[in-house]
């Protein structure tokens, strides 16, 4: 009986209470949080602005795959002059990670145009916001997914693989780094 029962027991029965209803709640915003991306990428496929009006912050931001970066404003009336439509547009892999009231969906998605016959794969980053009780998708930022991007450097650019080199990946970095470490050096003498 809870009225017999020590301060101790008191205590951890409130803890106990208190993490199942924290792990509820996370639940609850994990859910919510892609119900809101779906909402998002469904509004977008269908070209409805009143549904992405709802669920966008008034900041919106899209940094496009091109490095085109339009407003809630723009994004909405490219949808009302049909100047932004898909045939096809399909999200998976999400992972979710929640910051306070902050939050970063990521996740790949299939597109096609609709005078497009070919299809493209994309990765995006969906960041929210909590605003009052509710999400609001606060920046979208999208990037095409080159075919053939885990191989080799020079497979990439047209020349055939080397057997020593079949394994390896290099990368951008590779080149770069060791250029930019004697700057970085001299910068951080005193």
């Amino acid at each position: 009986m809870i009225r017999n029962s020590s301060p101790a027991t008191h205590v951890a029965a409130i803890l106990i209470a208190l993490v199942i209803l924290s792990i509820a709640a996370g639940a609850d915003t994990r859910a919510d949080l892609l119900q809101i991306n779906t909402a998002f990428h469904e509004a977008l496929r269908e070209a409805n602005a009143s549904a992405l009006a709802l669920v966008l912050d008034n900041r919106f931001t899209w940094t496009n795959a091109d490095g085109v970066v339009e407003k809630k404003v723009d994004l909405l009336e490219h949808i009302r002059l049909r100047e932004l439509r898909y045939a096809e547009l399909r999200t998976d892999q999400e992972t979710v990670n929640e910051y306070g009231k902050a939050a970063v969906v990521t996740g790949h998605s299939s597109l096609r145009y609709p005078d497009g016959t070919k299809s493209f794969d994309l990765r995006y980053t969906l960041t929210l916001v909590k605003v009052g009780q509710h999400w609001k998708v606060a920046a979208y930022q999208t990037t095409v997914i080159i075919p053939g991007a885990g191989q080799a450097l020079q497979v990439r650019l047209g020349y055939p693989p080397t057997p020593s080199s079949s394994s390896l990946t290099p990368t951008i970095s590779a080149f770069l780094i060791p250029k930019m470490l004697p700057v970085c050096q001299l910068s951080t003498k005193s």
